[in-house]
């Protein structure tokens, strides 16, 4: 039997709420949150200790055996998924439960996500991370310490995530459009609201889908962007302020309704939802050494063909819509993946499963190839012209700007 100092420090521990009503009812629910909140596969509490908890909070303890009723059957009927280890008879080491709705391991993991999820601001972060901690036991809370280390970059205050994003499915089931003003950030800090093109700080626009893509959450959306034009946009979450439904029913063109239907295709071409909206069937060549990097960007079971006789590198085929973040990840691999020329229609055999209802000849692989190897030249020239004294042309021979493509 634990002492008194124990039991009244686990006391403390359970629910403020817990015996308020000094029913039988009540008791019954108080035992199972104490057996919840208090025990686990490590820690138990006899009949005789948690009679003596709910005698520190009522002031009137219950009999024993009124405690043992309840706990076999709580044991017996599993409320909300909990499970109760019985002790084995001639044995003293208490209750304690041993399945709860998320194991510890899982608490964990789900703790660290949002500790470590951007678009949270630091309260919601605290308050959903407390929630969880509910989960388990007190003794299990002490487990689940702060093991990540996080950078500390401040994130909006203003975050809207949640409600947006609620709004918006409800839009899309009424068929509507969303109404919302969207921010842009200044170089002072603050955020200010962007002009609509009616000359408002509104947006009426047609829901497609939500998306989560590098850290974020995104609505895709087909809206007018000047006085006449549509187009596809995509608003981050996060810097919607106000959203509602509105009363305007949803566009449902073709265009629209393609937009619907290759939403996941084309999320899975484009790099941080900047693609310039064509797919291009292009091939890497893939260093050992950098493979894990290809695979953590385009999937586990991405296929490497091509591989040379001593194993050094091989060769991938990936459709990807061009944009400055694909070339932001391309130049930071260096040479350890690069750009690769097709060399002969046989290169797509090890890939026609997948690239046949995409294949038009070898000259469009040749077009694919230039297209994103004169974008790369483009912005690399760009970020070199913009340091002080640079001169690009002076930079290279004729011969070399004349050079045809190897």
């Amino acid at each position: 039997m634990k002492e008194l100092s124990e039991l009244r420090i686990l006391e403390g521990s359970i629910q403020p709420s817990a015996c308020s009503t000094g029913t039988a009812k009540s008791e019954l629910l108080s035992i199972l949150d104490i057996v919840r909140t208090l025990t686990d596969k490590s820690h138990g509490l006899t009949a005789q200790e948690i009679a003596g908890i709910i005698g520190l909070r009522t002031g009137k303890a219950p009999t024993e055996g009124k405690v043992l009723s309840d706990l076999n059957e709580i044991a017996a009927n599993r409320p909300l998924g909990i499970e109760i280890s019985v002790p084995a008879k001639g044995k003293n080491d208490g209750f304690r439960c041993t399945s709860s709705a998320l194991s510890t391991s899982q608490v964990r993991l789900l703790v660290n996500m949002v500790r470590t999820c951007k678009f949270i601001t630091a309260g919601d972060r605290l308050t959903l991370c407390n929630s969880l901690y509910e989960l388990v036991s007190i003794n299990e809370q002490d487990s689940i310490v702060d093991d990540v280390c996080i950078d500390r970059r401040e994130t909006s205050g203003e975050t809207e995530v949640f409600h947006a994003a609620d709004v918006t499915s409800k839009a899309m089931r009424e068929k509507r459009r969303i109404r919302f003003s969207y921010v842009v950030q200044g170089l002072d800090g603050r955020n200010r609201l962007m002009n609509a093109p009616d000359g408002t700080k509104v947006f009426e626009e047609t829901p497609i889908r939500l998306i989560f893509s590098f850290g974020n959450y995104y609505l895709e959306t087909w809206g007018e962007y000047e006085q006449g034009k549509w187009a596809k946009l995509n608003r981050r979450l996060d810097k919607m302020r106000d959203p509602s439904v509105s009363s305007k029913r949803a566009q449902d063109t073709r265009t629209v309704r393609e937009l619907r239907r290759t939403v996941e295709e084309r999320t899975s071409q484009v790099f941080d939802m900047w693609g310039d909206g064509t797919p291009r069937v292009l091939f890497l060549r893939v260093c050992e050494r950098a493979a894990g990097y290809f695979r953590d960007r385009f999937g586990a079971n991405a296929r490497i063909s091509h591989i040379a006789e001593d194993g050094s590198s091989g060769c991938a085929c990936v459709v990807v819509q061009l944009s400055p973040t694909f070339y932001r990840w391309l130049f930071g691999m260096r040479t350890a993946i690069a750009l690769e020329r097709p060399k002969s229609i046989d290169w797509l055999e090890p890939y026609w499963d997948d690239m046949a209802d995409r294949f038009k000849g070898y000259d469009s692989l040749l077009e694919d190839y230039r297209a994103a190897k004169a974008g790369y030249r483009k912005m690399l020239a760009e970020a070199l012209e913009s340091l002080d004294g640079w001169q690009g042309d002076g930079d290279a021979t004729d011969q070399e700007r004349e050079k045809p493509d190897q």
